[in-house]
This record gives C-alpha cells, structure tokens and sequence, in this order.
C-alpha cells in the first residue's frame, strides 16, 4: 500500500467518524458524550491522514496537540489548528467515564465544528499534493 493510500484510509476512517456524530445529532435523547467522542476521533485520524501521507510514522497516541506538532514539522500553517486540538482533546477518554464533568449540547454542536475545522483543512491539502 501507498503512503497517499494509507493517507486516504485514515481520512475515510476520519470522515466516517464525522458522518457517525452528525448521525447521532438526531438521537432522543442526544448523546452528546459520544459525539463529542467521535468528533475528537475524526480530528485525530484526520490528523494521522497527514502524516501518513507525508511518510511519517502514524503514532499510536489520542493526543490531538502532540498530532498537531507532529504535523507542524511538514508543514507549519497547520499550527492554526491548535484552538480546535486543544478543544476535542480531552473527548478522547474521559467522555468514556460517567464520573467526568457532564458535557452539554452546546459542546457537541462546538465539537463538531471544530472537527469539521480540521477535516477540511487536512482534506483540503492532501487533495492539493
């Protein structure tokens, strides 16, 4: 398999994780936990996108800052994606516990801009290389 192939899975895997939280939108009651849980997978494996597509080794981390400046070395505009990493890091594990603080529907609607936010902008350059 190709790095522009291995690139293209993680970005479907990425894109199916955001259709799977728009999806959720219509669930009554709404899980905003879960999708607040998929929007920070659909930012992290786009995330991974890039740096397969850009021969780097995919880390095996949930850490959306430390993918941001992993993907910085290759390219240091998407440095302007810290805001929204920052932002969905923490729905990679603790939306999984019931003991955290309770995340609302304000957060799931802000979760899935931001992960729209970087979706787009990775999309955006690999179909550009």
């Amino acid at each position: 398999m190709t790095r522009e192939q291995y690139a293209r899975e993680w970005l479907q895997y990425a894109e199916n994780d955001l259709a799977a939280a728009r999806f959720l939108f219509g669930m009554k009651p709404l899980p905003p936990e879960i999708i607040c849980f998929h929007c920070q997978q659909a930012a992290e494996k786009a995330l991974k996108a890039y740096l397969a597509y850009n021969g780097t080794n995919v880390p095996k981390t949930h850490d959306l800052t430390n993918l941001n400046e992993l993907c910085a070395v290759h390219e240091k505009d998407i440095e302007s994606l810290v805001e929204q990493c920052i932002a969905l890091n923490d729905y990679a594990v603790e939306v999984r516990y019931p003991d955290e603080s309770p995340i609302e529907e304000r957060d799931a609607h802000q979760a899935l801009k931001d992960a729209d936010i970087v979706f787009n902008y990775i999309r955006e350059r690999l179909k550009h290389e």
